[in-house]
Order: structure tokens, then C-alpha cells, then sequence
């Protein structure tokens, strides 16, 4: 995958004065929802499919997460700290990002020609509930 940085952090003059607004208007943050086709208490499994120019709203994003492309696509990111990102990614390849304790809140657009279709794990935070019969293996 190739991420081309579009804008830096802190620059939010030549955002889409819709999108700055829906960023600001955000009040309660949820995980993406979009495509969620499994859950339990240490993952999130999602398939995005979005078709051309279509987009998926801003939402959380998890704290450390893996991504595999299932088709060679061209997407565009806002990040809420002004930043944007441009990813050209390649039909099977994967990556894994952690953004640290507090994620991100970010939308996903496709702006290639294509479907999009992406897998996408979330290795949800461990808790102290794990039975300890797992913690030894």
C-alpha cells in the first residue's frame, strides 16, 4: 500500500467546508458499524465494500487494527487532526497500524474507479477478565 500525505496535521484551510462541519458536529463517537461481521470480547471483523465516490462517515478508529485489500483501490482519509491521505492499495496486501490508546476519528472514501473491498481486524484492548487458563498457554 502507498499512502501519499495530501495535507499535514494542524491545516484544515483546504477541507470541503461539509466535511469540517461534520467533524466538528461529532458528539458522540462509535466505532465503525459499517460492514461488521463478527464480534466477541478481543475482536471486531469488518468487510468494507464501497463503491466508487462512496464514503463512510467519520467514526473511531480502533486503537491497533490489521487491514487486508481484497482489490487494488484508491481512497482518500480526513483525519481529525486536519490531516489527509491518499491510499493506493494493492489487491492482497495487508497492514497492521496502532494508533495508540485513543485511535483516531477519521471517514474513508473511495476515489478510485473500482469497488473497494477491505477486511479489517480490530484487536479490541485485553481485559482483566481473560481466564487464566488462556493467560498460561
Amino acid at each position: 500500500m502507498q499512502i501519499v500525505e495530501l495535507n499535514p496535521p494542524g491545516n484544515f484551510d483546504p477541507w470541503n467546508p461539509a466535511k469540517l462541519k461534520e467533524l466538528k458536529k461529532i458528539e458522540t463517537l462509535i466505532p465503525l458499524q459499517h460492514g461488521l461481521l463478527f464480534d466477541n470480547s478481543t475482536i471486531r471483523f469488518w468487510e468494507i465494500r464501497l463503491k466508487p465516490q462512496e464514503r463512510i462517515p467519520f467514526h473511531k478508529r480502533a486503537q491497533r487494527y490489521s487491514m487486508t485489500c481484497l482489490t487494488n483501490g484508491l481512497a482518500i482519509s480526513r483525519n481529525e487532526d486536519g490531516s489527509i491521505r491518499m491510499f493506493r492499495f494493492k489487491e492482497g496486501e495487508a497492514n497492521y497500524w496502532d494508533l495508540g490508546i485513543d485511535g483516531t476519528i477519521a471517514d474513508l472514501e473511495n476515489i478510485g474507479e473500482d469497488e473497494l473491498v477491505l477486511h479489517i481486524i480490530e484487536y479490541l484492548p485485553q481485559t482483566d477478565n481473560v481466564p487464566q487458563n488462556l493467560l498460561a498457554s
